[in-house]
This record gives structure tokens, sequence and C-alpha cells, in this order.
């Protein structure tokens, strides 16, 4: 099956809630048997395929599920190794790259943390390779930003964006690349215009712990944090209308490794950081998705098939999203002086790249 076989166009013209239904089934134990069928299987197949992609789970497609749903994996099977070897060949570029900038950022002593990739995928899955990871996400406090960015510009890696003053500003991060394309996320926070900020960030620093490799030792965040950063990622996705099944599984994984008392420290540390509601918020897309069900009312009114849709295959023309502005409001959690403060921000990132892309046009 060749690669341009797969595109977004085709992936929407296939039964969305079928796609979303078996692919769920095919990554995840214990997910919900599909409850639609489609009597298209090839043209199902190459769907499901293309939304694993989007979703990132495609080296989690399991040949057992996929020949309880009565699908024949065997044409996919030249495309999925493909697949296999990039995520090898990727993720390990990518642990050499975060070795290196922690190394960099070691020897100025600046507090930092590699989050996402392959090491926590070492943590979550038991090893680096489950999904491609293409970049190194790398987090420090505020205060060393530019001491950051100045000890990776040693180790050859430059900003040359013509606009990186507003992802500095409004997501919190700048997007280096070396002269041989490998690309480095340099976060000094976790949050983003258009959703509640993310409070006291130096804590997660605080807490990072050492994950080794293949031989390479780097500071990662600790398994409490893992979800809750996750969680946010899961509402990134949720007000960019962007598939997220990979990070839901990452997000549900982390949970069910949490004894407890683990599970306090969740919530203490969510209250700390004003995230109470997105963690509720990605619980309950964990929940719709995997279990089918919400335990608590739905939010923004959204039953679980609704929610699941949106996390899976957010393409399909009739889903029912909530306005931006609904969205804040409702992860901010109701503290108004908080509120308003991210709507404001909110409206100045707005404002502000509406006016960038104007000038981009006309020049």
């Amino acid at each position: 099956m060749a690669n341009k076989a797969f595109n977004f166009e085709f992936v929407r013209s296939v039964d969305p809630d079928w796609v979303s239904q078996a692919l769920i089934y095919l990554v995840s134990k214990n997910a919900t048997f599909p409850k639609v069928e489609s009597s298209a299987k090839m043209d199902s197949l190459k769907a499901i395929i293309d939304a694993a992609r989007l979703n990132k789970v495609s080296n989690l497609i399991s040949e057992q599920s996929a020949e309880q749903l009565g699908l024949d994996l065997r044409p996919a099977r030249g495309h999925l190794d493909k697949v296999k070897f990039r995520t090898m060949m990727l993720n390990h570029s990518s642990m050499v790259t975060s070795f290196r900038a922690h190394q960099a950022l070691a020897r100025e002593e600046i507090d930092h943390v590699i989050y996402k990739g392959p090491f926590q995928q070492a943590v979550l899955y038991g090893g680096p390779y489950v999904k491609p990871s293409a970049d190194t996400d790398l987090l420090v406090s505020p205060k060393d930003q530019c001491r950051a960015f100045s000890a990776l510009k040693q180790i050859g890696f430059q900003n040359k964006e013509t606009h990186a003053w507003w992802w500095r500003r409004f997501l919190h991060e700048i997007h280096l690349c070396d002269d041989a394309g490998t690309m480095i996320d340099l976060h000094h926070g976790l949050g983003q215009a258009g959703l509640p900020n993310v409070r006291k960030t130096d804590a997660i620093l605080a807490r990072s712990e050492k994950c080794e490799v293949a031989g390479m030792a780097v500071p990662a965040l600790d398994m409490v944090d893992i979800p809750i950063v996750a969680a946010y990622s899961i509402a990134k996705a949720f007000l960019s209308r962007e598939p997220c099944l990979g990070t839901l599984l990452d997000f549900k994984v982390a949970m069910q490794k949490l004894d407890s008392k683990s599970v306090d420290a969740l919530k203490a540390r969510a209250q700390a950081h004003g995230l109470c509601n997105i963690i509720g918020f990605a619980t309950a897309v964990s929940s719709a998705t995997f279990e089918g069900k919400i335990d608590a009312p739905g939010f923004f009114g959204l039953n679980p098939e609704a929610l699941a849709s949106m996390a899976v295959t957010p393409w399909k023309e009739t889903l029912p999203w909530p306005k931006r502005r609904h969205i804040l409001r409702v992860l901010s959690g109701g503290n108004s002086f908080h509120t308003a403060r991210d709507t404001y921000w909110a409206a100045t990132a707005h404002i502000t790249r509406s006016l960038l892309d104007r000038n981009r046009s006309a020049a």
C-alpha cells in the first residue's frame, strides 16, 4: 500500500464513526467493540491506516484486534513496516539530540526537562520506539530562556522564523533547527493562548527525574506530571480541532500507573497549576474514547460519542464544536480573575496573528 494512498481528503470520504471506533479498538486493549460497521473493508482499511498516522498510533495497531474486526492487514503490512522503521530512525535521532541539548544546558547549570518523545515512551510503554517523534521538546524556566537559547546556539541550533516573537509570547516556545534539519522546541512555559495558563511551571522542573535509555540519561517529567502535561496537550488538540488519540493513550497509560497516593498528589498539583478542569476534561475525553461513557456530566454538554469523535476524527463535519471563548471559560474553572487574564491573552494573540497574516498576504 503506497504512501500516496493516504491523504486527509481520502480519510474524510469514509464513515468517520466507523473509522474512529475501529481505530480505538485496534490500538487499545479492552476498548469497546465498534457499534457501526463498514461494508467497504478495503476503503475502511486505507482510512483507518491514514487516521492512525494522523493520530500517531500506527505502531500500536493490533493484528489480533484487526482479525476480530474482519480487517485484513496484509495490504497495509509494507506501509506499517516502513512506519516502524522510520519511527526507529526518528526517535533515535531525537534521543541523541535530547542528550546533546541536555549536556549543553547542564554545562551552563540551567535547570531543564526533556518531555514527551522517546524517553517518555520508554517510561510509559517500556520502549522508546512506540510513536514517531520528529523533534525534541525541552522545558526551561522563563528566567533561563535566553541563557538556554544561547547554550543551544553553541551546539549549532538557530531560530530562523520571521515571527518568532509571536510564538515566544503566546505559545511560550521557540523553534530551533540546526544545519541537518534537526528540530528542538525550546519551551519556557506550557501554556497556550486560548487555554488557561499553566502556573508555577518551575515546580515541574524541580520535580524532574532522571530517565536513561540506551546509555543516555536526561532529566524527564516525574510520573505524576506526565498525565498533567498530557492533559494539557489534549486540551490544545481540542482547541485546534486536531486528532490526539496518541496523547490520550499516554494519558490513560500514565494514569493507570499511579497509585492512590500519586493520584492525591496529581490533584494537589493540578490545583497549584490551575489545571483542575483541564485534568477533568482529559479524564472525560479518555473515558468517552476508551470506555464509551462519561461518569460525570459531559463537558460542554457533549455526549461520549461526540467527545470521542472530536479526539480521533475531528474532521467529521457534523461535530458540535463549542466556541473558543466557551472552551476557555469552562476550562478556566470559573475563577473570574484568571479567566479575564487568559481571555485578554487569547484576544491579543488572535489580533496580533491576524495582523501578521494580513501583512504577509499583502507583501
